[in-house]
């Protein structure tokens, strides 16, 4: 089952969570594989860009493991 979700935005998660439950009782199996990358030196980096990258990659993978 695929589910198209912003996951670094909590709501978006738990409503992807919701469907998933819904559909299949529970998961058994999550495989977190969403991720960005803008492949910019850090120098060139902006603040928003990271904010960006930590909030999918990092804090989405968390709130899906919750």
């Amino acid at each position: 089952m695929a589910v198209a979700a912003d996951i670094s935005k909590p709501e978006d998660v738990q409503k992807m969570i919701d469907d998933i439950v819904s559909k299949w009782g529970t998961i058994h199996i999550a495989c977190n594989n969403a991720g960005i990358n803008k492949n910019s030196a850090s120098e060139d980096t902006s603040l928003e860009e990271w904010d960006q990258t930590f909030n999918v990659n990092l804090r989405g993978t968390f709130m899906c493991c919750q």
